[in-house]
């Protein structure tokens, strides 16, 4: 299988995806991504396997996707921190996928490939930081939406957060029950992503202890040298989200 032949061909397909002339494609770095006119894949092999093969087709239609059904003006807009891109970009992934999916009922099977390929295929590695586990909760289960087998992943990750974060878990899976019946445009999957970020913000709040639990924390401090308090304890899941926020 030659690459090169393959990868002559990938301008022509992505202008007729994604509904616009003149798309180029670069291939070089470590990820892919668009900026609306230009797809960028990642460095690959002269001579491909069918690995490789099914990482370009679905590489190509989800930038392709994003070329044809994203409003990239969303990102433009006031207040919009790399931590609501994130949450908004996991949101417009699944939206564009499927309204391409649509159109083109082909691409549905490669979207689906990668999915399996990236989030299903191996058993995902936990990132020490609770802060990033639940990034990758969120994006495991919009993932699971259309592959069921990224469940199991989700549902490790999800294992370990609900030790300190059950309630904002279950509060973060009804704002994304919600997202999937309503994300239709660039800016619902916005708005969403902002429900998110508020909902990690309220999480993020210092708890208040009354005088009574101040003394005991004081007296526990003083009586237990090098060992954490309850209280420090506490405080870790909120410092999480504060590094996160």
């Amino acid at each position: 299988m030659n690459m090169n032949n393959i990868m002559r061909s990938l301008p022509l397909v992505a202008g007729v995806l994604g509904q616009k002339y003149g798309v180029k494609v670069i291939v070089g770095g470590g990820s892919a991504y668009t900026d609306g006119d230009t797809i960028h894949l990642p460095s690959l092999p002269a001579e491909g396997t069918e690995v490789q093969l099914g990482l370009i087709r679905g590489y190509i239609d989800h930038e392709s996707a994003h070329i044809r059904h994203t409003d990239f003006e969303v990102l433009k807009k006031p207040g919009v921190t790399p931590l609501k891109k994130h949450l908004w970009n996991i949101l417009e992934d699944w939206r564009v996928e499927n309204a391409l999916a649509k159109r083109f009922p082909g691409c549905r099977r490669n979207f689906n490939w990668l999915i399996n390929h990236s989030f299903a295929k191996k058993k995902y590695k936990l990132n020490p930081d609770p802060g990033i586990q639940i990034l990758d909760y969120i994006l495991l289960s919009v993932r699971s939406w259309d592959v069921s087998t990224v469940e199991s992943n989700k549902a490790r990750v999800g294992a370990q957060l609900g030790r300190q974060y059950l309630n904002l878990l279950w509060e973060i899976n009804s704002v994304l029950n919600n997202a999937k019946l309503v994300c239709n445009s660039s800016e619902a999957c916005m708005r969403y992503a902002n429900k998110l970020v508020r909902l990690i913000e309220n999480y993020a709040k210092p708890k208040e202890e009354s005088k009574e639990e101040s003394k005991g924390n004081a007296k526990s401090k003083s009586t237990a040298p090098g060992v954490d308090s309850e209280q420090d304890q506490s405080s870790k899941p909120e410092k999480a989200l504060q590094k996160l926020l």
